[in-house]
């Protein structure tokens, strides 16, 4: 949800309008886009940044949402690729943030306070922010498509910086197997 709009009716108008809005976490990033069509642009533009500076975090929404997350996790740690997948990002950056990876209790473990502070403290433009406008767009549509879409987005005090100093790596190779019979497929890895 955001601003006043409950988040069924919001994704409801928008589905009708053929926008497609969508945003993703990383471990060290965030991505959030959105995509439709001309005539529609004015229209997402403007929901788009309502849901950037406005958000409700719905309780019933959150709670969904961390459900599935759960459940997709156990799910792919069960998926060989997955599995290797993780393993390696642990491998390649041990005690660094890209090699912090969730578990379903720690995914058990976020609060939806937890969520609302963070957008609070961390959630900014920042100067490593950056935004790409593809499509039927000309170079002065662009910018004022880039204003419309920060108007009103928080400005706030530098947030904490994560230590991305690279770990030491033991010298020579390292071979991890992992035993999953479940899987019923191998899958390797090099990094």
């Amino acid at each position: 949800g955001s601003g006043q709009i409950p988040f069924l009716e919001l994704s409801a108008d928008l589905e009708a309008r053929g926008i497609g809005i969508e945003a993703g976490d990383a471990a060290d990033h965030t991505t959030f886009s959105f995509s439709c069509t001309t005539d529609q642009l004015d229209y997402a533009v403007e929901k788009a940044n309502l849901i950037l500076t406005q958000p409700t975090f719905p309780e019933a929404e959150f709670k969904k949402l961390q459900a599935e997350s759960i459940h997709s996790l156990r799910q792919g740690l069960i998926a060989p690729p997955t599995v290797a997948g993780r393993e390696l990002i642990q491998a390649l950056y041990p005690r660094m943030p890209q090699g912090r990876l969730s578990t379903p209790k720690t995914l058990a473990a976020v609060t939806l306070e937890d969520v609302r502070s963070w957008y609070e403290r961390i959630y900014q433009l920042g100067g490593e922010a950056f935004m790409v406008i593809s499509g039927d767009v000309t170079p002065e549509q662009g910018q004022h498509i880039a204003a419309r879409l920060m108007e009103g987005f928080p400005r706030r005090a530098v947030p904490p910086q994560a230590d991305y100093s690279p770990s030491k790596l033991k010298p020579g190779r390292r071979i991890i197997l992992v035993d999953n019979p479940q899987g019923k497929q191998a899958t390797i890895r090099l990094g």
